[in-house]
């Protein structure tokens, strides 16, 4: 990641990045994001983390079969967050 930081990015697409990390380093890469997006640095963030999701996003987009499903903005609050998640997925399956 360092390496990318250096060359001066302004889009940056993270994939599952806390996979396999423990909850007290992800606390790192999470500020590392949030001072890049601060400087104006846009961040894909693909994660199936919903705390990550809820801590980091500005914007929620929910796919399914290579399209947006859905998309809506975070209002930081996980229990909602869910909710419309999962209302997508639900319409999804039952088209």
């Amino acid at each position: 990641m360092a390496k990318w930081l250096a060359a001066g990015l302004e889009i940056l697409i993270v994939d599952e990045r806390s996979i396999r990390i423990d909850i007290k380093t992800k606390g790192y890469p999470h500020q590392l994001l949030s001072e890049l997006s601060d400087r104006d640095t846009a961040i894909l963030l693909i994660t199936s983390d919903m705390s990550e999701m809820v801590t980091l996003a500005d914007r929620i987009a929910v796919m399914n079969a290579f399209r947006v499903a859905g998309e809506f903005h975070n209002a930081r609050d996980s229990r909602k967050i869910s909710a419309d998640i999962m209302n997508l997925i639900h319409q999804v399956e039952a088209a």
